[in-house]
């Protein structure tokens, strides 16, 4: 069995909701999304954020800190700031992007085999692993 190591992050899980969905469709209907659809593919996004002393406190940072989220999420639908909702508030947030935060990170790699892996892709040239690379695991 994998030993388990603790991260001393918090995890904030961010996916586009209902509302926003539907927003992308009414500007991009060339493109239309299902709501349902993403809900059952990998469309959830994972950031580490930093630790805090409790769940309050880390929906505290979010509130001071959602536009980059709000901002990127968009970005990965749709690549037109310009046009993007013009009311990008709290409220907005809330009402158009899936979140929650997680207070427990747990990793399955150790910083040993973290720093094999590391070392093996020292020899990239193009951004890319060299065959024999890929037994790292």
């Amino acid at each position: 069995m994998s030993e388990f190591y603790t991260i001393n992050r918090y995890v904030l899980l961010i996916r586009p909701g209902e509302a926003l969905i539907e927003w992308v469709n009414s500007v991009y209907p060339e493109a239309e999304m299902r709501y349902e659809a993403r809900m059952r593919d990998d469309n959830t996004t994972v950031y580490l954020i930093p630790e805090m002393n409790n769940l309050e406190d880390a929906y505290d940072w979010l509130k001071d800190n959602y536009l980059a989220f709000f901002e990127n999420t968009l970005e990965e639908l749709y690549d037109e700031p310009d046009e993007w909702p013009e009311r990008m508030d709290w409220a907005a947030f809330e009402r158009m992007i899936d979140f929650s935060i997680q207070t427990e990170v747990l990793d399955i790699v150790s910083e040993e085999e973290d720093e094999d892996y590391r070392e093996d892709y020292e020899d990239e040239v193009d951004g890319f692993p060299a065959e024999d690379d890929l037994d790292w695991t």
